[in-house]
């Protein structure tokens, strides 16, 4: 990358941020420090450093953090047309690791986010002026993934006290069948075995039919389960019918919020032609596809397929050192949200797409475990992702390409 001087820049300002306060250094593109200090986190306080930077010319604004309790100096930045950038985090401290002296302070990081933009302006990531829209998908969708952390919480332990309860209960509530609307219905009007035991069998069915327009078979499945255990163990009672209770109402709230929330996601991405044409390919869904989006924010910012797939992670890393060691590893960086958003979506493409699926067996056939072929077949996708958002075209199924990764 150009050194920063060749772009125009006549100072640069370091910013490490703080929940209540920042600290700011400004240097000049020789290093000489011109001033440096405390910032409040409020609007006036940062156009006053601002300001300041100005004075001795064009400015970038340097934070270590883009998100968060960073988020207001950026803005703030944005609003006074200074531009902005950010340094990650683990190429700062890379930088400190080189750097004389072991002190951590905030004046020290705020340095050393200024030096290591001035000699390793490559680790930079320059953010423009935020788009709502996207800033709006990225918020549903990292509230989504906390929501479905919370939904496999709660319904493994659902899971484990039905199987202390009564297992033979827990087997027909196999997989998603837990979670499915009759099972949570069911368990929020009688509880767990003990208070299904209490209604009898007539009364259930009396209420199933009245109440639930599908799944009669779930119902009936769980009433022959429950006769096969006559003996209740010791926990099973008033309290633990209770618990099952307000399990089984918190996963139906969550499973309707986590859907109330795809469906919002979609009305505001649906107006993205990227967004759209991502739609197309066989395993992305909404969810999958906003990941996609937020985390590339445009294909243009990508020259070609390859570099799409290393910036998810899906590219192996070459270890070699002379001759005895060679051997190409998992890469383990890249953008973590992409790369499960990709992998997701190949493990849906096996089942939807066969040519998804053949590819999977083949690579199957060549010895890797089911993990390495989904993750082979997420780095050929890339392929097909970039091929369709560059050149504007939606999935076809006769879509062959010279897609396979060299």
């Amino acid at each position: 990358m150009k050194r920063l001087e060749s772009l125009g820049y006549t100072c640069v300002l370091g910013i490490d941020v703080g929940k209540r306060s920042h600290h700011a250094w400004l240097t000049d593109m020789d290093g000489t420090r011109l001033w440096d200090g405390p910032v409040a986190q409020d609007e006036l306080a940062l156009r006053g450093v601002y300001e300041k930077a100005l004075e001795y010319g064009r400015t970038l604004a340097i934070v270590d953090q883009s998100c968060t309790i960073g988020s207001l100096p950026l803005a703030v930045a944005h609003a006074m047309g200074v531009d902005s950038a950010c340094l990650p985090g683990l190429s700062m401290r890379r930088y400190a690791q080189m750097s004389p002296g072991r002190a951590k302070t905030d004046r020290v990081d705020a340095r050393l986010i200024a030096e290591c933009a001035l000699s390793n302006p490559g680790t930079l990531v320059f953010t423009g002026e935020s788009d709502p829209r996207v800033e709006a998908l990225e918020s549903l969708s990292g509230y989504d993934d906390d929501l479905a952390a919370d939904m496999n919480r709660l319904v493994n332990r659902l899971r484990a006290l039905l199987h202390t309860l009564h297992p033979a209960l827990e087997r027909v509530l196999a997989g998603d069948a837990i979670s499915s609307m009759t099972a949570c219905l069911l368990f929020e009007r009688y509880g767990g075995p003990h208070g299904l035991r209490q209604a009898g069998r007539e009364q259930v069915t009396c209420w199933v039919s009245d109440h639930l327009r599908a799944g009669l078979t779930l119902p009936k499945r769980l009433l022959d389960a429950l006769d096969e255990q006559t003996v209740e163990v010791a926990q099973d009672g008033v309290d633990t019918d209770w618990i099952i209770r307000d399990l089984a109402r918190r996963i139906r709230e969550t499973k309707q919020q986590r859907e109330r929330i795809r469906r919002r996601m979609h009305e505001l991405a649906s107006h993205d032609e990227e967004y759209q044409l991502a739609l197309t390919i066989p395993g992305m869904g909404v969810r999958t596809t906003v990941a996609l989006v937020t985390a590339i924010r445009s294909i243009h910012n990508f020259p070609n397929a390859d570099h799409l797939a290393s910036y998810a992670g899906l590219c192996p890393a070459r270890r070699q050192s002379g001759t005895s060691i060679r051997h190409d590893a998992s890469n383990r960086g890249g953008n973590r949200k992409l790369k499960r958003a990709l992998y997701l979506a190949a493990s849906i493409a096996i089942i939807r797409d066969p040519r998804a699926r053949a590819y999977y067996q083949r690579k199957r056939g060549e010895g890797k475990h089911h993990t390495q072929a989904l993750l082979a077949l997420a780095r050929q996708r890339c392929n097909l992702i970039y091929s369709i958002l560059k050149h504007r075209n939606p999935y076809q199924s006769q879509h062959t390409t010279n897609l396979t990764p060299r």
